[in-house]
Parts: C-alpha cells; sequence; structure tokens
C-alpha cells in the first residue's frame, strides 16, 4: 500500500472517532470532551438549536441537569479530505424518552449529520453542522397507555421531524422550522456549497461557515 493511499486510511480513521466520540460524550454529559470536538467558531444545526457550539453545550448541559434521556446511534461515515478540509456524511438515529399529558414515550428520527471539519494543529474538529432528519416514529413504552397527540399542533412541524419536534416544544424547545428534507432543493443546495467549500483552496477561517 503507497504512503498517500495509507495516510488517507489513517485521515479518515480519525475523522470516524471523532464523529462517533461525539456520540458518546454527548450522550454520556463529558462536557470537556464533547467540547474539544469543535473548532472555536464551529457552528450547530438541531431541531431545537441554530447557533455556536460554544452556546448548543451550554444549552445541552442545562437539559441535562433538567433530566433529559437521550441517545445517538452514530453510523459509518462517508468522508471526502481536501488537505486540512473534509466533509463527512453519517447516518444517526436519535432516541429521545419523554413524557405527553403524563404518558412515557420514545421518540426515534432517523437522518444523516453533514459535517465540514478543519485540521487544526494535527486534530479534525468540527466546524459546521447541518442535519437531514428522514422520518420519525413515536411510540408509548408502557403498552398499556393510550395516548392522545394534538393533531392541530403537530402538523405544524415539518412532516420529516414531526413527532420528535411535537415532544421537544412541549418541553419549551423552540423549533427550526426549516431544516433540509431529504431530496429537497435545499438538500442539494447545501451538497453543492459543501463541494465548493471543500475544494477551496484558502484556509478554513470563520467566514468559510456560509
Amino acid at each position: 500500500m503507497q504512503n498517500k493511499e495509507l495516510d488517507g486510511l489513517v485521515e479518515r480513521a480519525k475523522i470516524s472517532a471523532l464523529l462517533t466520540g461525539w456520540g458518546y460524550w454527548r450522550d454520556t454529559c463529558n462536557w470537556a470532551r464533547l467540547a474539544d470536538c469543535y473548532t472555536a467558531d464551529a457552528h450547530m444545526l438541531t431541531t431545537w438549536f441554530d447557533g455556536t457550539a460554544c452556546a448548543f453545550l451550554e444549552a445541552s448541559q442545562r437539559m441535562a441537569a433538567k433530566g433529559s434521556n437521550l441517545q445517538h446511534y452514530i453510523g459509518t461515515p462517508i468522508i471526502d479530505i481536501h488537505q486540512d478540509r473534509a466533509t463527512a456524511a453519517t447516518r444517526i438515529q436519535l432516541l429521545v424518552r419523554g413524557e405527553i399529558e403524563g404518558v412515557a414515550v420514545d421518540a426515534t428520527c432517523y437522518g444523516r449529520f453533514h459535517d465540514r471539519l478543519v485540521k487544526q494543529n494535527g486534530t479534525w474538529r468540527i466546524q459546521r453542522r447541518v442535519p437531514v432528519y428522514e422520518k420519525d416514529t413515536l411510540c408509548v413504552v408502557h403498552p398499556e397507555d393510550e395516548l392522545t397527540l394534538d393533531v392541530e399542533r403537530l402538523q405544524t412541524f415539518p412532516a420529516h421531524y414531526r413527532f420528535l419536534a411535537y415532544l421537544q416544544s412541549l418541553g419549551g424547545a423552540t423549533i427550526s422550522p426549516d431544516l433540509p428534507a431529504p431530496n429537497s432543493p435545499a438538500e442539494h443546495q447545501l451538497f453543492k456549497e459543501d463541494d465548493a467549500w471543500l475544494s477551496s483552496s484558502q484556509s478554513p477561517t470563520k467566514a468559510d461557515k456560509s
């Protein structure tokens, strides 16, 4: 195996470990390790948050202190690397346990994380994350329970993350209304912008987050 090919495999392994670690550090509330996954100027977008990674960490800590119960299952990422930049698309499952009108429920959302990453001082870090949620489900934890949803409220949320958003909104979250949907113009534009960013010869800076 040539050195260039081996180097590429090593860099992909490092990025994969970073993205897998992100899910573990988030779920185990290891905030210091989670913070180390990001560049100083990183941006995060989720169903309930749009802002800096620093603010995301603070908000996540507040949620954990209130007893939030969630897990991230992280798949194998598809990674493209160009010099000190990389993009990664990673299949994920988000599992959230909560209550609706006193009934314990599990919401499961399936989708992808689309990340821009930069290599700083020999270490890969996330500079921007945009999720594409594909579909979600909601079920009661105890089979004997009956669950009634406010259908009018439910239909105000995007179809591809409707049940998750419904549950999160009941907890006081402000829901992002326009995350890219699968096979939508917004998703195609995301791919186009990420490809252009990846191939740029300029060093990654704060201005590169568009």
